[in-house]
């Protein structure tokens, strides 16, 4: 045991302790290298585990004022031997601060320290494989381009135009309105009087103007017409009585009043009053209950029974 207290000879024991690890060393590499690893881990042996140097060492500072350094472990991964190591202090140990049984010791314990047990060996995470770590692919869906339908145009309807047979009355036109001053049923004389009303936008002339009155005479005796009163001026008013081709319900005759070519125009907007008479030639009764245009109302109105012309074409009422 005295060689232990020899520096010099401690030293060279410790370097050919290196040497001998080193070789040691470079002949497991090479023999890992020449095998092909296991799958499995194998569990290092005794031998293995002796053959691993550990040196610890542990200086105690004389005046107790210096700490205490903890072992660091590390896995060696080829060999799968865990090796203590422990820094060495920087300055020389004196052989008065360490034994030999200390050292001795430390290397015991440091060996039994650092074998695996099995336990650690069975708790060892496994190996990963790397198609467990591939993440599965997320399948991506592309939106889809909606057709986006055109509105079809709606067909604009046009506004059906009421027929009305042999008789025309459109806004824009001439009018005519109507009233009897006698509503007797039974009268020698007849008196029709009339309003007419220019709804255009040009002035019309009165002598391209004619308006009929539909009635039955009831005998062959003729008649006679009377102008009381125009705005157009009286003497510019005329009347003719003519007989019907075929007679008809409530109508044989029809007075057709007209205007002379001094009787002016009517211009847009503007209304011309007509008062008329007539009567039999013996003053003998009509009975205006069976006459087509007749209308026992007081007031002026518009009745599509009497007929307005323009050049000879009707422009409002209806012909019997």
């Amino acid at each position: 045991m005295r060689i232990f207290y020899d520096v010099k000879k401690r030293r060279i024991i410790i370097k050919l302790a290196i040497g001998v690890f080193f070789l040691f060393s470079v002949v497991m590499m090479l023999k890992s290298y020449s095998t092909p690893p296991s799958t499995t881990p194998t569990l290092a042996s005794n031998t293995d585990y002796q053959n691993s140097i550990v040196v610890s060492v542990q200086s105690t500072a004389i005046n107790n004022s210096s700490s205490q350094t903890l072992p660091e472990t590390t896995l060696d991964k080829k060999n799968q031997v865990l090796v203590t190591a422990t820094a060495l202090p920087s300055t020389a140990i004196s052989p008065s601060v360490v034994s030999p049984s200390v050292v001795s010791t430390s290397i015991s314990q440091a060996i039994k320290s650092s074998k695996p047990s099995s336990e650690t060996v069975k708790n060892a995470p496994t190996p990963t494989t790397l198609n467990a770590l591939k993440t599965s692919a997320t399948k991506v869906i592309m939106p889809i381009a909606t057709k986006v339908a055109n509105p079809t145009p709606t067909k604009k309807l046009s506004a059906p135009t009421l027929k009305v047979n042999n008789s025309t009355k459109a806004s824009g036109e001439l009018q005519v309105m109507y009233f009897s001053s006698n509503s007797s049923s039974s009268t020698n004389t007849i008196t029709p009087m009339f309003k007419l009303i220019n709804n255009t936008a040009s002035a019309i002339k009165l002598s391209e103007i004619k308006i009929r009155y539909y009635f039955t005479v009831d005998s062959n005796i003729p008649q006679s017409f009377w102008c009381d009163w125009c705005t157009a001026g009286s003497s510019n008013v005329y009347g003719n009585f003519l007989k019907l081709s075929t007679s008809k319900s409530n109508a044989d005759h029809y007075l057709e009043i007209g205007f002379s070519n001094t009787s002016g125009v009517i211009s847009p907007g503007k209304i011309i009053e007509i008062q008329t008479r007539l009567s039999k030639d013996n003053w003998t009764d009509f009975s205006q209950l069976n006459d087509y245009s007749f209308n026992p109302s007081q007031r002026y109105v518009t009745s599509n029974k009497i007929t307005l012309y323009t050049n000879g074409k009707l422009i409002y009422g209806k012909e019997p």
